[in-house]
């Protein structure tokens, strides 16, 4: 029973890996794409790599913030 759910758990965490693999990466392009297009509206004209690293530096604040808020709602459940 405790192997059952040792490897259950396991999967379950894989699966959890793909999914924000596949969500920040999406949203990491899409984002740079989304800039490409947007920005030349403000007179803002990015190379691809320009957008991308922009794109880079928002997802990696906006996952310490997701880290931060999880955190301090966590402590708060315990």
């Amino acid at each position: 029973m405790l192997i059952n759910f040792i490897i259950q758990r396991m999967k379950t965490n894989k699966r959890n890996l793909f999914e924000t693999v596949i969500d920040v990466g999406s949203g990491l392009i899409l984002s740079t794409f989304i800039q490409l297009y947007i920005f030349p509206f403000f007179d803002l004209h990015p190379t691809i790599l320009e957008s991308f690293h922009i794109a880079v530096i928002f997802t990696v604040i906006s996952m310490m913030r997701s880290w931060f808020w999880r955190t301090i709602f966590n402590k708060g459940v315990r």
